[in-house]
């Protein structure tokens, strides 16, 4: 399950250990389930808008990365790189 036997026995043990009790070296389980409806729902939100959605994703909180990246990057994928503003493509030249 990628918990401890601690953590197993008490379980709030995994609010206190860390992000969501994970095992570092071990992919989340617990934080992954909140992904899919957290990326529909700024989909839907958004509107295929991709600052918008981006801009809802990121103040979501919590895992915001990889919720903005799954959101933006399915609405690239849709709709192509036409979709990225100028300016944003332009500052990531230069990272």
């Amino acid at each position: 399950s990628g918990l401890t036997p601690a953590q197993m026995s008490d379980p709030d043990a995994f609010l206190r250990d860390g992000r969501d009790g994970t095992q570092v070296e071990l992919p989340s389980r617990i934080a992954s389930v909140e992904h899919p409806p957290a990326v529909a729902s700024l989909l839907i939100w958004g509107g295929g808008d991709f600052m918008k959605t981006l801009k809802a994703a990121v103040l979501l909180g919590r895992d915001c990365e990889t919720v903005a990246a799954i959101a933006c990057g399915m609405i690239g994928a849709l709709k192509g790189d036409r979709v990225i503003p100028a300016a944003l493509k332009l500052s990531l030249i230069h990272i």
